[in-house]
């Protein structure tokens, strides 16, 4: 017990004498760090989610110059380095995450925000059609077919329960095309269902949708902190290995080798 305090005593002792050194060293380094990754500049991505397939959204760089929509001001880009727009189907592909990298917060955003403009004013237009407007066409086509056999099955049903205990052709082909409308309709209401299952949300609309923006790499408060820290470290271990040595530098055995140490290091040869 009396060692331990001892060493927690000499510990103490050491932290004392070589506080300043422990406290400014690791505040200047993270000053500097600070500094450097402040002035060197800042990069921005901002994000948006929009209903259309990123086919549709090519389609706003394809418009006649002479129409009465205008092509975005803002370019494609092919990677999230450059300025300029980046395309991303989501994952069932019924819609798109678009981004873009910039200098300044207040740029992007606002860049992106006037190309949701466009994407919307395109959309009512009818230049470009949402995956929910393309589902919901199919949809209304299946119903209609439904509609439609379903009229045409009662109309049948009538004429059959009109003739019924009648033999003929015209009955055979009367109920022959019966169970092909039965068929037909029963296929329908499939494909009904399978589509939709299909639909994707229609989400909120391009005017309420939310730009997100971030800040591409570490901030400097994060990086400044985090090298404080890891030089406070070191130059505590340090500290203490200097202790140390100095502490083992009284013995001669001790001396000797730390001699020896000192030159092989430095390439020196001890003379006979």
């Amino acid at each position: 017990m009396e060692d331990e305090e001892i060493s927690l005593l000499d510990l103490g002792v050491t932290i004392a004498e070589n506080w300043l050194w422990l406290v400014i060293v690791p505040l200047v380094l993270g000053a500097i760090t600070f500094i450097l990754i402040a002035l060197g500049g800042s990069q921005y991505r901002a994000s948006l989610s929009v209903p259309f397939t990123p086919d549709e959204i090519a389609k706003l760089w394809q418009l006649p110059e002479d129409g009465p929509l205008a092509s975005p001001d803002v370019e494609l880009a092919a990677d999230g380095t450059t300025e300029g727009i980046v395309i991303e189907a989501s994952e069932d592909g019924s819609a798109s995450a678009l981004s873009m990298v910039g200098d300044t917060r207040e740029r992007v955003r606002d860049t992106l925000d006037q190309f949701g403009d466009v994407l919307g004013q395109a959309a009512n237009a009818g230049a470009i059609e949402s995956t929910a407007s393309r589902y919901a066409e199919r949809l209304d086509e299946v119903e209609n077919s439904i509609a439609l056999r379903t009229r045409l099955i009662a109309d049948l049903e009538a004429s059959l329960a009109a003739s019924e205990g009648s033999e003929g052709a015209e009955y055979g082909l009367t109920a022959l095309a019966l169970a092909q409308l039965l068929d037909g309709r029963a296929a329908d209401y499939d494909r009904l269902e399978a589509l939709r299952g299909e639909m994707p949300a229609s989400g909120a609309a391009i005017a309420d949708a939310e730009i997100t923006v971030t800040r591409l790499g570490r901030s400097p408060l994060l990086m400044a902190a985090l090298v404080v820290l890891g030089s406070g470290f070191v130059m505590l271990i340090l500290v203490f290995i200097r202790q140390g040595l100095k502490g083992m530098g009284g013995d001669p055995v001790t001396r000797a080798k730390l001699e020896r140490i000192r030159n092989g290091f430095l390439l020196r040869r001890q003379r006979p």
